[in-house]
């Protein structure tokens, strides 16, 4: 397993980032997010998710 660090500027980097990471995966992929409260998991996961067609309701 392959650990990674980041550190974002702001919101849209986070975004910036999901959607990069997302395009970058041809199959299923598992992905485990770590942080602590406000660290930025659901924005990032926002970011991944919206690149892939969802949107948001």
């Amino acid at each position: 397993m392959s650990t990674k660090k980041f550190s974002l500027a702001d919101e849209s980097a986070t975004i910036l980032i999901g959607t990069k990471l997302a395009n970058l995966c041809s199959k299923q992929t598992t992905i485990y997010l770590h942080g602590d409260l406000g660290a930025g998991k659901t924005t990032f996961s926002r970011g991944f998710i919206q690149s892939l067609g969802h949107q948001a309701t």
